[in-house]
């Protein structure tokens, strides 16, 4: 092994590549030598990407400890392999620190939380969609036994979306309605509404939805919130589970 190798990284890395070319060369290569090599190249590096990464972070705000999914189930802290080069080799170290990944995450950990279950009931139901947004019109569950049911759903929101001003003028504090129709030649049909505040907001919301037109027939339910959104939530933890 060319002496320099124990006191220049530049000289022990031109080493390992023409090992790699030249198999002869590979015996030089012995272990002393390529601890050298990690030591003298990597160490500094390896702190520096750490360092880099974090005022990468503080200077583009993209990562928030505090702003964290709710469904993240695992986080790890890598800052214990800071340095570990110098004492063991980069693919084991590799390997172990995967291994100890897979043990964590395959470890018993909360079951997540069933979904609620569902306050509609549409017979041959073959199209649902939850918690959906579009031009101000919020349903947070939506079913329809329809014959094209991707086409058929996607109809019947934009159909909603259209009233969704007045649907919001019926409440404007917020509240939550469970609404049930038909569309039959294209009119909404035996519309009815369960869980709102009020009698007059339950008329407001059927005269709200009869002035709504499809293309197709199909049976329809839907979760609404209409108004103010705070109140549209709190209005929606009341409303009744069962026909």
């Amino acid at each position: 092994m060319p002496a320099c190798c124990s006191r220049r990284s530049a000289c022990c890395a031109s080493s390992i590549a023409r090992a790699v070319e030249y198999p002869s060369l590979r015996a030089q290569l012995d272990q002393p030598s390529r601890k050298g090599f990690r030591r003298e190249l990597l160490q500094p590096q390896e702190r520096r990407l750490l360092e880099r990464t974090i005022e990468l972070a503080q200077r583009t705000k993209a990562f928030d400890y505090k702003k964290l999914p709710k469904t993240l189930r695992l986080a790890v802290d890598s800052r214990p392999l800071t340095g570990a080069s110098r004492v063991e080799d980069i693919v084991n170290l590799l390997g172990h620190a995967a291994r100890k990944l897979l043990e964590c995450a395959a470890a018993p950990t909360e079951a997540p939380r069933a979904a609620p279950p569902s306050l509609l009931a549409v017979d041959g139901a073959n199209a649902t969609v939850s918690d959906t947004e579009a031009d101000g019109l919020h349903l947070t569950e939506l079913a329809c036994a329809v014959d094209r049911p991707l086409l058929g759903t996607l109809a019947i929101i934009g159909a909603l979306s259209k009233q969704a001003s007045a649907f919001d003028r019926c409440a404007p504090r917020g509240d939550a309605a469970i609404l049930h129709w038909s569309f039959e030649g294209g009119r909404p049909q035996d519309i009815t509404v369960r869980g709102a505040s009020s009698k007059k907001v339950d008329a407001c919301l059927v005269a709200a939805l009869n002035k709504i037109r499809a293309p197709f027939d199909a049976r329809c339910g839907a979760v609404l919130h209409v108004g103010d959104e705070k109140g549209a939530r709190e209005a929606h933890a009341r409303l009744p589970t069962g026909e």
